[in-house]
């Protein structure tokens, strides 16, 4: 437990650090690290011997289109090719095909990071980190994460998905929707966003990230691993850390995208 606490400060820490570089090559630099090493954990997941190769080129691709896209298309797009990628993780699993695995989860990897890195242009440099845009997706999971351990540690009883993911329980996933609406709440009202955006976006992060998470434990659970890897003391690999953000991510930028439109077209 305390690994774990001490791993997500510093992670933390690490990633503000980057956010509030107003040169983009601070987060260019450690989303490049963050996907170079989710590939080396994803092939842990789904060893393709000799063939590795071509799912490489995917998520380069991905992260070329990502690149090159009008900036009010990645956050839909993104999410759209994530939730491929994340259908094709359970295929393979289910169906034990290393090789679509290999191949769609470098989209369920590589969409969400490039989306990372393009958004991370929206916000003021005058402001704070804080007030990033990027941060709307960042700090509701991080505190669901945050309380969903705590209140399961001390009151899960009731198992969610016991054959997918053993840990996980009712009373953690409740932990999880009051952390996330917590860290929403709290970026709204650093950043004087309206409320009612608070609520659907710490909805949308903890629904979402929570079936994230589930998505890698069944990969991880046919790969018979109990973590991706063991970059993070208490915590395994980097994709273990990071499983729910990878499909929260583009979904609740895709919402607040939307709902920016909307609220600009009805003025």
């Amino acid at each position: 437990m305390r690994a774990r606490v001490i791993t997500s400060l510093v992670a933390i820490a690490i990633g503000l650090g980057a956010l509030g570089w107003n040169n983009p090559i601070g987060i260019y630099v450690l989303a490049s690290l963050v996907l170079i090493r989710a590939m080396v954990e994803l092939h842990r997941l789904f060893p393709w011997p000799g063939k590795s190769i071509w799912s490489w080129g995917i998520a380069a691709g991905t992260v070329a289109w990502g690149a090159l896209c009008s900036l009010d298309m990645v956050p839909p797009i993104a999410a759209l090719l994530t939730f491929v990628g994340a259908g094709g993780l359970i295929a393979a699993a289910r169906l034990q095909k290393v090789g679509l695995g290999s191949l769609l989860g470098a989209i369920w990897i590589a969409a969400p990071v490039i989306m990372m890195m393009r958004l991370h242009q929206y916000g003021d440099d005058a402001q704070i980190w804080s007030l990033r845009f990027v941060m709307l997706l960042l700090m509701p999971l991080w505190g669901g994460d945050s309380l969903a351990l705590f209140v399961g540690k001390q009151w899960g009883k009731h198992p969610m998905a016991p054959e997918i993911s053993p840990g996980k329980t009712w009373e953690g996933a409740l932990g999880h929707l009051i952390g996330c609406m917590i860290g929403s709440f709290l970026y709204t009202s650093l950043a004087g966003v309206p409320h009612w955006v608070a609520i659907m976006v710490g909805l949308t992060a903890s629904v979402i990230g929570q079936l994230g998470d589930l998505v890698q434990s069944y990969a991880k659970r046919s790969a018979g691993l109990k973590d991706s890897g063991q970059l993070l003391p208490g915590h395994g690999g980097l994709l273990d850390r990071l499983d729910s953000t990878l499909l929260s991510a583009p979904v609740t930028a895709t919402l607040v995208t939307f709902l920016y439109f909307f609220s600009e077209a009805s003025r």
